[in-house]
């Protein structure tokens, strides 16, 4: 299983080794931002004549830390379901093991 909060935590310290550049201001940028949205929705829309049955699309303009958090809780709703669906119907395998119960020569092939 995948432990999300320290996949979270990793991704936000990653971000620290280099820092955002000087000229990114998110205060500024949520206004063209939501003008953006608004227009690709509405083109998205026209293109393929799909309609959001949730309504309007929205985003929102974030820092770094933010954006490592939105994206690991994407990966969460996305394959959650399915990992958590295959630890439980599926008998565990080697791979789901620690090294220390697969034997010396299994642990070789196998890293």
């Amino acid at each position: 299983m995948v432990d999300w909060a320290l996949a979270q935590r990793v991704a936000a310290g990653a971000l620290i080794l280099k820092p955002a550049p000087a000229t990114y201001r998110s205060r500024d940028l949520q206004g063209q931002f939501d003008e953006l949205t608004a227009r690709a929705e509405t083109l998205v829309s026209e293109a393929t004549g799909l309609h959001s049955t949730h309504g309007r699309a929205r985003a929102k303009v974030t820092d770094r830390a933010g954006w490592a958090a939105a994206n690991v809780r994407s990966v969460e709703r996305l394959v959650g379901p399915a990992m958590l669906s295959c630890s439980t119907s599926a008998a565990p395998s080697s791979v789901d093991r620690p090294l220390s119960w697969v034997a010396p020569s299994q642990a070789r092939s196998s890293v």
